[in-house]
């Protein structure tokens, strides 16, 4: 009987699809808290609930679940990022740019600030393992999200 309900389950999992990866390649731009108090929201806490932290690797996207990790990959590297905000902005969005980053990641990512923009590739990771992003890098804070999907 045991072997039989493990290949049932075994079976089961074969046959559920396995999740899509969400991937864009477009442009990215980064927000400050003084971006968001502009735009009319506090700069204080994210649309999460979770404290808006310019040193922290997040990001804001338009349509998806808090929580989310996703991989960014620019001119200048990598920066993994925790989605804990919703953006980037309207007329942003009209032209093109499908993801805010902190300026910590967007530094990760593309390398100078000055930029304002630059283009990057946008991919959700969807490892059913948990994935560990620091939501904040500053040395005195031991303050360490998780994600699991």
């Amino acid at each position: 009987m045991k072997n039989i309900l493990v290949s049932l389950v075994w079976l089961i999992l074969l046959l559920l699809p396995t999740p899509q990866a969400w991937c864009q390649t477009k442009t990215a731009s980064w927000y400050s808290r003084a971006s968001c108090k502009r735009e009319g929201t506090s700069g204080i806490l994210t649309a999460s609930g979770q404290p808006y932290d310019e040193h922290a690797m997040t990001c804001a996207l338009p349509h998806h679940r808090f929580g989310g990790v996703y991989q960014v990959c620019g001119e200048a590297g990598c920066a993994t990022v925790k989605h804990t905000d919703y953006g980037p902005g309207r007329q942003a969005r009209a032209r093109g740019v499908v993801i805010d980053l902190t300026p910590a990641g967007f530094l990760k990512a593309c390398g100078n600030l000055r930029r304002g923009i630059c283009r990057v590739e946008v991919e959700r990771e969807t490892s059913h393992a948990t994935t560990a992003v620091s939501v904040v890098s500053k040395p005195d804070s031991r303050t360490e999200a998780t994600d699991s999907e």
